[in-house]
């Protein structure tokens, strides 16, 4: 299975935002050339996601939809509410496996801070904690295998819009 999971651009907090609900919160003009250049990373990668999820927030829709109109790809992105804050990396397979052909194709996933943190020490470090800390805009790529709830996974990419760090 091939997953690129996307920690969302950075967004302005609920009160510079004027919204009552966090949900609500966009994403920041930072955020914006933060998806533009996770976008330029998967073109120049030939990282060619397809589909693209994120979780129902504005701030997830908004870093998917900039990434989906920067690399070209003529569908919209689909909102998931299981990708909604506490999803698991058990969500994100049954997103895969109910929307993507993610043996042949990567599926791209917008997802949220602490989730993102707690499936990468999941599925990389086998539940030992993360070695890196997350910004927004971080990307991991991996290929996953799933043996009876048990995890095989190979980091193919990761790349930081942060500091502009990339690793392969």
């Amino acid at each position: 299975m091939k997953l690129i999971l996307i920690y969302h651009a950075d967004a302005h907090s609920k009160e510079d935002s004027d919204v009552s609900y966090d949900a609500e919160r966009p994403l920041t003009e930072l955020g914006q050339r933060q998806s533009e250049k996770i976008a330029e990373y998967l073109k120049a990668n030939q990282l060619n996601p397809s589909p693209i999820v994120c979780s129902p927030f504005v701030r997830t829709q908004e870093t998917a939809t900039i990434i989906c109109a920067a690399i070209g790809y003529v569908q919209q992105a689909i909102p998931l509410i299981i990708l909604a804050p506490g999803c698991s990396i058990e969500d994100i397979l049954r997103a895969a496996l109910n929307y993507g052909d993610t043996e042949n194709q990567w599926m791209l996933a917008v997802l949220h801070e602490p989730d993102m943190l707690a499936i990468l020490s999941e599925i990389l470090c086998h539940n030992k904690s993360f070695p890196w800390n997350l910004e927004p805009g971080d990307l991991f790529a991996v290929e996953l295998e799933v043996n009876q709830g048990h995890y095989k996974t190979k980091l193919i990419h990761s790349y930081s819009v942060g500091t502009m760090e990339t690793h392969v």
